[in-house]
């Protein structure tokens, strides 16, 4: 059998033949050695037969959709709270120096966004082995794994945090011992994603897997549309939601404990393990493309809270519930993309790319140029639903070019690629808005501008 079978493809599909952008077609073969339909598969270019395993219940979906949402709440608190825990213990104003060579810096808000970008980079590294792991130990281990970290990783942190606040830690101690909590955080809860991603390639057919990943990414907004609420209670404490949190992740692990069964794919100790390289010409065009929109939003997530506060001129407390509104009405537009748009019309991974990369490049252009709340939240909503189509059309294309042997090794590559965009994003992200607020905006539309290019011509 060859690398890529044709299946035959449903109505509502296309088969997509690989075109040149500014070059010729035989360029991008030669350089990425890609057969013709390899890059997008609109559900219908599988890399092997695949046996869909039977649906499990609707109350074990429910215990898979909650671990999901508790993901995306972490992701929610995380560009809330992190941002704003940082400028309290004042790490904007940390001053690194070297005496010897007479040089001095101060990182300003790039200090508070390396922190994020740490997180992103521990993430990429342990998620290919964690994905790993989840063929051979069985997803629901592995997500159990990743959801005790969420939990406790976020206690160590708290604990950090509140030594700092006290005056028990300070100074590049006080900023080594956060950058210790992120790390211990994100090497476990890195096993939650690529987990839940190839627990869904398990129970769904080539055909539905951009509907299941859309499913699936619909639960992490929800859980990102919640997870401004409990910023509420940040004016008892700031560190309040995060405590809050860490106990629901705690009850959603008992939850998958109790509920979910194994998804029966488990590869057999003796077999051979799948050895999945970035540069796989399957999908590396893919990732390059998976890479570029998690950089990009990367920047602006890390960045928004801090472009609220300065663009409206509002303390701590004021600027956390204005902007929870606005990660709360991006949510929602989120999961208005992916369970209304693309279940409703049936898109396969190249439509939901081309539809939603202008919405995105367009709330960038928007935030680069707004000066009124009203602006950023219209900014905040085509950037939800840019962004929704856009993952879930990364997500199932990647699992559409590998088989069932490989799916845990192919989200945990996908969950990588997202962790290496979230490590770039903030960085660079943190840099710019140190340079002029605005620059970070304007430099993630410029980014995006080839990006749809490419995608869109792209043709059936």
């Amino acid at each position: 059998m060859s690398c890529f079978q044709r299946a035959a493809c449903p109505p509502r599909y296309y088969r997509i033949r690989l075109t040149g952008f500014f070059y010729p077609i035989s360029f991008y073969k030669r350089l990425f050695r890609l057969p013709d339909g390899a890059l997008f598969a609109g559900g219908c270019v599988v890399s092997e037969p695949t046996a869909v395993l039977p649906r499990p219940g609707r109350a074990a979906l429910s215990v898979l959709y909650l671990s999901v949402l508790v993901a995306g709440m972490a992701q929610a608190l995380v560009f809330v709270l992190i941002p704003l825990v940082g400028r309290e213990l004042k790490l904007h104003e940390l001053v690194l120096e070297l005496p010897a060579l007479g040089l001095r810096w101060q990182p300003r808000e790039l200090a508070i966004t390396a922190l994020t970008a740490l997180t992103s980079m521990v993430f990429s590294l342990a998620a290919p082995f964690w994905g790993h792991r989840s063929d051979r130990w069985g997803r629901r281990r592995v997500l159990l794994v990743g959801l005790a970290g969420y939990s406790g990783g976020t206690l160590v942190f708290n604990g950090v945090a509140e030594a700092a606040g006290a005056g028990l830690l300070g100074g590049a101690v006080m900023y080594g011992a956060l950058a210790l909590a992120r790390v211990f955080y994100a090497l476990l809860m890195a096993g939650s994603t690529p987990a839940s991603a190839a627990y869904m390639a398990d129970i769904t057919s080539p055909a539905q897997r951009a509907a299941g990943i859309g499913r699936l990414n619909a639960a992490t907004q929800f859980g990102a549309l919640l997870g401004p609420l409990l910023t509420a209670c940040a004016a008892v404490s700031l560190l309040a939601p995060m405590y809050i949190y860490a106990v629901i992740a705690a009850l959603v692990a008992l939850l998958v404990w109790r509920f979910l069964p194994e998804s029966a794919v488990r590869i057999a100790r003796e077999a051979p393990r799948a050895q999945l390289r970035f540069w796989d010409a399957r999908y590396r065009r893919l990732l390059v493309i998976g890479f570029t929109l998690c950089a990009v939003m990367g920047m602006v997530q890390s960045t928004l809270v801090f472009y609220f506060q300065d663009v409206l001129r509002l303390d701590t407390l004021a600027v956390a519930g204005r902007f929870s509104a606005g990660m709360m009405l991006s949510s929602a537009a989120m999961v208005f993309a992916q369970l209304v748009l693309a279940q409703r019309f049936g898109w396969g991974p190249l439509r939901l790319l081309q539809v939603g990369l202008p919405l995105a490049l367009c709330s960038y252009l928007l935030l680069a140029t707004a000066t009124t709340l009203p602006q950023l939240y219209l900014a905040m909503l085509l950037f939800g639903s840019g962004m929704g189509l856009c993952l879930p059309g990364f997500g199932a294309g990647t699992s559409l070019t590998v088989g069932a042997a490989e799916q845990g090794a192919m989200a945990g590559l996908a969950s990588a690629t997202i962790g290496w965009g979230f490590l770039f994003g903030p960085l660079l992200g943190g840099s710019l808005y140190s340079i002029q607020h605005s620059l970070t905006y304007w430099c993630a539309a410029l980014v995006l501008v080839p990006l749809t290019g490419v995608v869109w011509r792209e043709r059936a």
